[in-house]
């Protein structure tokens, strides 16, 4: 909540923000496969990482983002990917 209220306060547009369930809920697909292509149920334990959620943030360059990123909530060791998004 304190980063979500951080970024409010900064002016920061949230495009969007949530968490993510754990590795076991998801579902592994291979795209272009069809409507019959094999879908593996999780976990998955091939990565020593995992995404735990994201953020989706406006802002004016990679910089600021990597500056955010710096305040982002996360427990010791883990880390903050810092991505731009594709836009269509």
């Amino acid at each position: 909540m304190r980063f979500g209220r951080a970024l409010h306060e900064a002016g920061v547009t949230v495009r969007y923000g949530a968490g993510l369930r754990r590795s076991c809920s998801a579902r592994l697909v291979v795209p272009g496969g069809g409507s019959e292509a094999p879908v593996s149920d999780g976990p998955y334990r091939e990565g020593r990482k995992h995404l735990g959620g994201l953020w989706v943030i406006d802002v004016a360059d990679e910089a600021e983002a990597v500056s955010w990123a710096h305040w982002m909530p996360a427990a010791p060791g883990d880390l903050v990917e810092v991505r731009p998004v594709r836009v269509t």
